[in-house]
């Protein structure tokens, strides 16, 4: 299965300024992944022309009449730290301490939300937590019955470390550090997990529609101006749900079916 593609949302169109050229998934100390080439996207204002530096890597974009813009940079190695560069005529935005790894989607209900803090043994392996390589973004869980284009409330990727790492994800905190032991490239974690939540609510609509078996819940929910395979998953989400390496984890709600 092909590796996780940092991939972003695309954000309501808004007049540019030093902090909003750049997605906020983009954010310090984050990790890209490694190997693939790189989508980069933002919001400038429209029609105006956006170039981007990663490293000596280099891009150039121009944003659309709705202000959001997207560029690729060249496939990079694992390593870092890089600072990301985005300018567009005065404005200019920067991004440090990236690094170039393995990124992997932690989704899922209550087993994949369970914090380090709350699993065995939290003390000794809180106080252990001293990789600086590995790094978590954990999205909050905001109900919608639409898509949302954007987070509700600010986000950050966290380095490890044993003032952060108890409020890692225990699952992916413990896949990391037994990854890290075999592959040596940073590993970034974005967990979104919803203890409770069925599966469907992950599932984009056209993948429901070809099961057969919901259609009449769809059609009611469309008339309705609703999606029901997009109550919980943003765009970027199922996006990167799709064809790429992804750690799921079901708790009480199971995962067995699709209800």
């Amino acid at each position: 299965m092909r590796h996780l593609i940092f991939v972003i949302a695309v954000l309501t169109a808004a007049p540019a300024n030093a902090q909003s050229l750049l997605h906020p998934m983009f954010a310090d100390h984050g990790v890209l992944q490694r190997d693939q080439p790189i989508p980069v996207y933002g919001e400038a204002r429209p029609g105006a022309d956006v170039s981007v530096q990663l490293g000596n890597a280099s891009a150039t974009a121009h944003a659309g009449a709705n202000g959001h813009w997207q560029t690729n940079l060249p496939a990079m190695p694992a390593g870092g730290p890089y600072t990301l560069r985005a300018t567009s005529g005065a404005d200019t935005q920067e991004i440090h301490d990236l690094l170039m790894g393995d990124v992997f989607l932690c989704t899922g209900q209550s087993n994949m939300q369970l914090s380090v803090r709350a699993a065995a043994g939290a003390t000794f392996e809180i106080a252990a937590a001293k990789d600086d390589q590995v790094r978590e973004l954990a999205v909050d869980r905001v109900p919608s019955p639409v898509p949302l284009s954007t987070f509700t409330s600010p986000v950050s990727w966290k380095v490890e470390s044993p003032q952060t790492a108890g409020d890692f994800s225990a699952s992916c905190f413990y896949f990391a550090r037994e990854l890290r032991k075999h592959v040596k490239v940073p590993v970034g974690l974005i967990t979104v997990a919803w203890g409770g939540t069925r599966v469907r609510g992950w599932v984009s609509t056209p993948s429901l529609r070809a099961q057969g078996i919901f259609n009449d819940d769809l059609d009611m929910l469309a008339s309705l101006g609703c999606r029901l395979g997009e109550l919980v998953a943003c765009p970027w989400q199922r996006r990167a749900l799709e064809g790429r390496r992804v750690i799921l984890a079901g708790g009480a709600g199971g995962f067995g079916s699709l209800e």
